[in-house]
């Protein structure tokens, strides 16, 4: 069992997807929306290093994020 304030830090670190945090049962609607507002906040930075010649997939992280956010809002 993941713990919320710990995945609160690094989504990613205990989600593979973000498609995983919308199906996790353990979490509320609520939680689920701040974790993965969380993870687009980390996407966005990755983009701007991405932006500045580092490495990552940020844009299809970003969009996975977003649609998960998009899924639950729209309940």
């Amino acid at each position: 069992m993941i713990k919320f304030d710990d995945a609160m830090h690094d989504p990613q670190r205990h989600y593979n997807l973000p498609e995983n945090v919308v199906e996790d049962d353990q979490l509320s609607v609520e939680q689920k929306i701040q974790l993965l507002k969380q993870w687009k906040h980390d996407a966005l930075e990755l983009m701007v290093a991405d932006e500045e010649n580092m490495s990552g997939d940020s844009d299809n992280m970003l969009q996975r994020v977003l649609n998960a956010i998009n899924k639950l809002e729209n309940r």
